[in-house]
């Protein structure tokens, strides 16, 4: 019996059918995938398409006709170009809330001024249960710099699919964000003047941290500051905004959670208190 060469020509010819079809349609998703991307509602109501923004058009005249008052334009200082400048540089803040804002990023996250720079440099792009000297996010991608509205469907993306880390004792997923840890960043990010297309630096993220969340949900602002320095009742009233701040009495608001001491804390506040007079 011969070898049933006309068989081996079909399936050959199938094949190479069934090949080229996957190839076109390979193309057509490629094609199709811009509006397929899943998007993201802000609390604003506006659908933000994270892959769809790109940096080079920070310098857009719309954008620049809309940047909030008192906030550094692109490429107009070295603030803005340095995107990794200390708190204490930051024009607005009072030596008290730049004291603070040391604070609550060395609570958070651990660091000093004596940290390494890159992981200072890393800490922006940072999510809850990653780690600022190496993989700082599940893409472990830089996010700083970029507009928020890109950063805020960055982390709802990292949410949607399952990617951030549980919190210990709590059974509850996080997807905490940057040196202040926000988990909801867009609930004070226009209350301190920002809009959707303000980078995401290190200085912005300061003046949100101590005029959005310390001010209007702790209840601490710059003139209590002043008064009270980091006494027990202030560090209660940070200790809901923030689970590594103790209470009163000790231990965190939140229950499960870490918190550190009140002496450590008020060590590293005087300290850089004292470094701005």
């Amino acid at each position: 019996m011969g070898f049933d060469w006309g068989n081996l020509l079909g399936k050959v010819t199938d094949g190479v059918s069934k090949y080229l079809e996957a190839r076109a349609a390979a193309k057509q998703h490629a094609e199709d995938w811009p509006t397929q991307r899943p998007r993201y509602l802000d609390n604003s109501g506006v659908l933000e398409n994270s892959l769809d923004v790109r940096q080079d058009n920070w310098n857009s005249e719309t954008m620049l006709e809309a940047w909030p008052e008192g906030i550094p334009k692109p490429g107009t200082t070295p603030e803005f170009e340095n995107t990794s400048t200390p708190s204490a540089t930051l024009p607005g803040l009072t030596p008290e809330e730049r004291a603070l804002a040391a604070v609550f990023k060395f609570s958070e996250t651990g660091l000093t001024e004596d940290s390494p720079k890159k992981e200072q440099d890393a800490v922006n792009s940072l999510m809850f249960g990653f780690h600022r000297a190496g993989e700082v996010n599940p893409e472990n991608r830089n996010l700083t710099g970029l507009p928020f509205k890109e950063v805020l469907s960055f982390q709802k993306r990292m949410l949607d699919q399952g990617l951030c880390r549980k919190v210990p004792g709590t059974g509850q997923t996080s997807c905490a964000i940057g040196g202040l840890q926000a988990t909801y960043p867009e609930t004070y990010w226009k209350t301190v003047g920002f809009n959707d297309d303000t980078p995401w630096t290190t200085d912005n993220l300061n003046l949100l941290a101590v005029r959005g969340y310390a001010a209007e949900q702790g209840g601490v602002n710059a003139e209590r500051l002043r008064r009270e320095g980091l006494s027990d009742s202030v560090l209660h009233d940070l200790s809901k905004v923030w689970a590594s701040f103790p209470k009163k009495g000790g231990g965190s608001y939140y229950p499960g959670q870490p918190a550190k001491s009140s002496s450590v804390l008020r060590a590293i506040y005087e300290k850089e208190l004292n470094s701005m007079y």
